[in-house]
């Protein structure tokens, strides 16, 4: 299964709280300040919502309104969901770079049954440790080779950034492995 664009799958995890139209999306965004992690203008939602329903993530039908345009009303779909819910899987196994990418996979991480966001969370912990295991590995190469605190303080930043992550999918998995429990807090 492809993966979906960030756009994408803002707009897959929307509609995954139900169907609406574009208008109504392009609102929720607004709200929740989406933009900040993700680049959406309001065009963009047709188009994308359009692109979305042609590969079969979504469905669509319109609305007649009295005294007002037609509108079109769009549902994510069992495979938009399942989409959905392996993308989250995905970002968080894969652990990207950049922030954005996980704060998008923890708004719609509701998604996904909670033994399957758990399992993600803990590939996320192993690929970490592999992720600093290798670095460490490098970081012991070039020192051999070079005498350069810029290089070493490379290494050091990725390092500590890895060190940050784990530390953060630890303390969200005990959470949520305490909800579990009866102890903590919930998933959605």
């Amino acid at each position: 299964m492809e993966e979906l664009s960030q756009a994408e799958f803002v707009i897959c995890g929307l509609q995954a709280e139900g169907p609406c139209h574009a208008y109504e999306l392009d609102k929720t965004i607004e709200q929740r300040e989406i933009r900040a992690w993700a680049k959406l203008s309001f065009p963009s939602l047709y188009r994308l919502a359009n692109k979305l329903e042609g590969r079969g993530l979504l469905v669509s039908k319109t609305e007649a309104v009295a005294g007002r345009p037609s509108r079109r009303l769009f549902r994510l779909n069992s495979k938009g969901r399942k989409a959905l819910r392996r993308q989250v899987e995905v970002i968080f196994a894969e652990v990207p770079s950049d922030s954005s990418s996980i704060s998008l996979a923890l708004m719609f991480a509701g998604s996904c049954p909670p033994e399957r966001f758990l399992s993600a969370l803990r590939s996320m912990l192993a690929t970490i440790a592999e992720r600093s295991k290798e670095l460490r590995v490098k970081r012991r190469v070039v020192r051999s080779r070079y005498d350069d605190p810029i290089v070493d303080a490379i290494f050091s930043h990725e390092l500590a950034l890895l060190t940050a992550q784990r530390r953060w999918a630890r303390n969200l998995l005990a959470k949520i492995t305490a909800t579990a429990t009866g102890t903590g807090a919930s998933l959605g």
